[in-house]
């Protein structure tokens, strides 16, 4: 039995779809791309649904809004990125014992 060639672009087709959903908590507005939280929701129909999930921000338990918006999923990623290298240069800065910045 052969495998069909179709299927690694499927696999990439749904990954691409699944990527431009968010999450947003109903209490504290508090938004994140939802695959990154564990939703993973592809070639879906509608525009939103609600999802039942514990936001990180406001740990509180809530009917959470999913919505397809890729330009926003796509600035909310970028943005964690952007934070998770601020908190990657900090901790080197405080390993070597500077608070200056170092130039490259």
């Amino acid at each position: 039995m052969s495998k069909t060639p179709f299927i690694p672009n499927l696999n990439q087709a749904a990954i691409e779809s699944a990527e431009q959903w968010v999450i947003e908590c109903p209490k504290c507005h508090h938004a994140a791309p939802a695959m990154e939280r564990g939703v993973f929701r592809a070639w879906a129909s509608s525009k939103s649904k609600r999802v039942l999930a514990r936001c990180t921000n406001c740990n509180k338990l809530t009917l959470a809004k999913l919505t397809k918006d890729p330009e926003r999923a796509y600035t909310l990623r970028i943005e964690e990125i952007d934070q998770q290298l601020d908190q990657i240069e900090a901790e080197e800065r405080a390993q070597s014992g500077s608070s200056a910045p170092s130039i490259n």
